[in-house]
């Protein structure tokens, strides 16, 4: 018994390192991939079509590196003990390759995560760490809490969600929706469907085709310009944020702006004034530009609109 513990006492005195890992296993194009590794980096590429790699260096508090299949997926888990502290500084630092066309869960907490050429579902997740993804393909949702959040040239149904976390968005073909709540917006898609929300966070977006689009924000300012040829159907609502709205000189349609509790309106592509209520501080500015079957529909309670040619 006493040699037991003094063994299970010079163990726990044993310092820590990080384990080298690589490791493989066959998989088919079109698998189900589960990933989690809760701190540290990890980096996704696409790799041979046959099989998924995981190497580099595990967390030195880890337990043990998951991975196996389970069922139809393939499974990569760094299982850390119940309680652990630490910034990604401290954690993993792994790449893992696999097929282009895969369905994806990856998630991590303090975890910077870096995704590239991926098709399929896909779904990542980070929590305070950093997101970066580019080129996936297919229905697809990135998201973290506190974490800085960025997709580029992406293409499908793309969600993405932050909560304080700023989001940057370029290149996005298809229908994209994004959603912030203290975090800023950033914005330069070809989306031909657009849902924006966010609460506090301000929003600076250019729309590269014409789309169908709904925004809303609460006390934000938002900053949208229409650069796309064709017909827009824009519905923007705000509380008390600012709109500042430039369309191409080509743009042609019915416009709308109505301003309550003290709202204003800006006019700067006609002549057209708007018309103060009989009743109440409210304001309505209705006309047509052109002939073409855009519709833009604006609504604030008590901030500015504006809208100007670009």
């Amino acid at each position: 018994m006493k040699i037991a513990v003094l063994l299970s006492s010079l163990m726990l005195a044993l310092p820590s390192w990080a384990q080298d890992v690589d490791k493989s296993l066959p998989i088919n194009s079109g698998s189900d991939v589960r990933i989690e590794v809760p701190r540290g980096e990890l980096k996704m590429v696409v790799g041979q079509s046959d099989q998924i790699r995981v190497s580099g260096t595990l967390d030195e508090m880890a337990e043990e590196l998951i991975f196996e299949q389970q069922g139809n997926a393939i499974v990569v888990e760094v299982r850390m003990p119940g309680k652990w502290r630490g910034n990604n500084k401290d954690g993993s630092n792994l790449t893992i390759e696999m097929p282009a066309e895969v369905n994806l869960d990856a998630s991590g907490v303090s975890t910077n995560i870096r995704a590239k050429g991926f098709s399929g579902d896909i779904d990542i997740s980070t929590v305070s760490g950093e997101l970066m993804a580019s080129e996936l393909n297919g229905k697809i949702g990135v998201n973290t809490v506190s974490g800085d959040l960025t997709l580029r040239n992406s293409q499908g149904r793309v969600r993405i969600e932050a909560v304080s976390g700023e989001i940057v968005e370029a290149g996005t073909q298809g229908r994209l929706i994004m959603r912030n709540v203290s975090g800023d917006i950033t914005s330069t898609n070809d989306a031909e469907e657009v849902s924006l929300e966010t609460v506090s966070g301000d929003v600076e977006m250019r729309s590269g085709k014409a789309a169908e689009m709904t925004l809303r924000s609460v006390s934000g300012d938002m900053e949208l310009a229409l650069k796309g040829e064709g017909d827009y159907r824009l519905s923007s609502d705000s509380v008390s944020g600012d709109m500042e709205l430039s369309v191409n000189k080509s743009l042609a349609g019915s416009i709308r702006f109505f301003a309550n509790a003290g709202g204003k309106i800006k006019n700067r592509v006609s002549d057209d004034k708007p018309v103060k209520q009989k009743y109440g501080p409210s304001s309505d500015l209705e006309f047509e530009l052109g002939q073409g079957s855009s519709k833009l529909n604006i609504t604030t309670l008590s901030g500015t609109m504006e809208i100007s040619y670009h």
